[in-house]
């Protein structure tokens, strides 16, 4: 049996800190990358996005549907 992978980065998100420096307009969080491995059957996510707003982006169809049966 082999085992597959898919990586998604979440984009960069703004924080919510009111003390910037003089030459920032906002600070940003850093991406998440989430990865995906799946065989035939069963599948494990491995750093999971941590808000439902980045997961609704998810670019592997097996990432937005539960993985490896599509239901």
């Amino acid at each position: 049996m082999a085992l597959s992978y898919d990586v998604y980065v979440a984009p960069s998100i703004p924080t919510a800190v009111p003390d910037l420096p003089p030459d920032l307009d906002r600070r940003w969080w850093s991406p998440i990358a989430s990865t995906l491995i799946h065989g035939e059957r069963d599948a494990v996510l491995v750093d999971p996005l941590m808000t439902i707003a980045p997961g609704g982006h998810l670019p592997s169809p097996r990432l937005r549907a539960g993985c490896c049966g599509g239901t």
